[in-house]
């Protein structure tokens, strides 16, 4: 019954942000004009609703994740399973900390509790070694104004960190 349940919320709030997406591209497609190149550059490419919202989301260069308010991941865009693997129907806290509780320091954690966005810096234990990201948080409501899921946005920012700890250490 949960797991059919919070399918059924992923695939709501998947459709909401199709939706949005799709009025987006409408707004910027009649903002170009009909003469504009761009107008007639972008229209094969946006074919279907899925492929809108799926090229929006890798086009934004950053790694995406959805999770429902009970930390279950319900969406990942590629670079973001491409960062930390895919996890998509695990909760958050076991897929990305490898704890059996939710971490109360987490930007999703945060913004689920008082519905504002959060940033952070965290790092993560993955297959390709740890991780430094920067993450921030945003709740999503639904149309009655509720949180229903949330959406952490990510950038690798190991090579600073990198690069910052060995200033450090030359320091000392």
């Amino acid at each position: 019954m949960f797991i059919r349940q919070t399918m059924s919320d992923a695939k709501k709030i998947k459709e909401q942000l199709v939706k949005e997406l799709e009025e987006l591209r409408r707004k910027i497609v009649k903002l170009e004009g009909p003469e504009s190149k761009s107008k007639q550059i972008s229209e094969p490419f946006f074919l279907t609703e899925k492929s809108t919202s799926e090229a929006i989301l890798s086009a934004i260069g950053d790694g995406i994740s959805i999770q429902a308010p009970n930390f279950r991941i319900l969406y990942q865009n590629q670079i973001h399973k491409d960062l930390v693997g895919d996890h998509v129907g695990e909760l958050c806290y076991k897929a990305y900390a490898k704890r059996d509780d939710i971490c109360e320091d987490c930007p999703l954690v945060i913004s689920f509790k008082d519905g504002k966005i959060h940033r952070a810096e965290r790092s993560t234990v993955t297959d390709n070694g740890t991780l430094y990201l920067a993450v921030t948080a945003s709740p999503l409501k639904n149309a009655e104004g509720k949180i229903a899921a949330g959406i952490e946005v990510v950038r690798n920012i190991t090579k600073r960190k990198e690069a910052e700890e060995t200033l450090e250490l030359e320091r000392r």
